[in-house]
């Protein structure tokens, strides 16, 4: 009788790892295609990304808009899709570069655009720096001025605004961006803030939640 338990306990064992073999199989096959389907937004993500810099000379802001919106949403995206941090580093600054050509040269035929150079080769040094010295702290020294200049430019073409009242705005905003992402080293504080709140707010209903709740639902 112990024996005949014996045997039936092992092939209860047995079936279990099956099934959990199985479960694990499941869950790393969808974990690859989820990986894939990231890869694939990342793709398009980078061929916006190449793309839309072209329309800077005829729709400027809508494209400024666009491309700093893929820019700021990318990151977690290049995690999911199993990048490394060197990796997505490299790419990003790469496309971020790309990018700050096209506003730099939006600005060609004004006084203006020798500065806008300037600033270009300025971010170029602190990448560079950044890539031999592997620190953060050289891309808050030599900050991204290019996008708050570009937009203070832009806004002040369009719609008469002060252009130096907006610099100093957009560079203060752009200074707290900068020392968040490369002192702090926390990637899209935004989100970050977003999923704290939708944290809390869920704790709330479970907290303010009954087993009342539970029943009508």
């Amino acid at each position: 009788m112990s024996n005949l338990l014996t045997i039936k306990a092992i092939e209860f064992n047995k079936a279990n790892q099956d099934e959990i073999k199985k479960e694990i199989n499941n869950f790393s096959k969808s974990g690859k295609i989820v990986t894939k389907l990231w890869k694939i937004f990342l793709v398009i993500s980078v061929s916006l990304r190449l793309t839309i810099p072209f329309f800077i000379f005829k729709y400027p802001l809508w494209s400024f808009l666009t491309f700093t919106f893929f820019d700021w949403a990318d990151y977690n995206p290049y995690k999911k899709a199993g990048f490394s941090e060197k990796k997505y580093n490299a790419i990003d600054k790469l496309l971020d570069f790309y990018s700050y050509i096209f506003m730099t040269f939006y600005f060609f035929t004004t006084p203006i655009f020798f500065a806008l150079l300037g600033l270009l080769i300025f971010r170029l040094a602190g990448t560079v720096i950044f890539y031999l010295k592997n620190n953060h702290l050289f891309l808050f020294l030599f900050p991204n001025l290019i996008e708050p200049a570009f937009l203070s430019l832009l806004l002040a073409k369009l719609y008469l605004f002060n252009a130096i009242n907006l610099f100093i705005f957009f560079f203060i905003l752009k200074m707290i961006q900068e020392y968040i992402v490369h002192i702090l080293l926390i990637r899209n504080p935004t989100m970050r803030i977003l999923k704290i709140k939708i944290g809390k707010l869920k704790s709330k209903i479970i907290i303010n939640s009954s087993p009342l709740d539970d029943y009508y639902l």
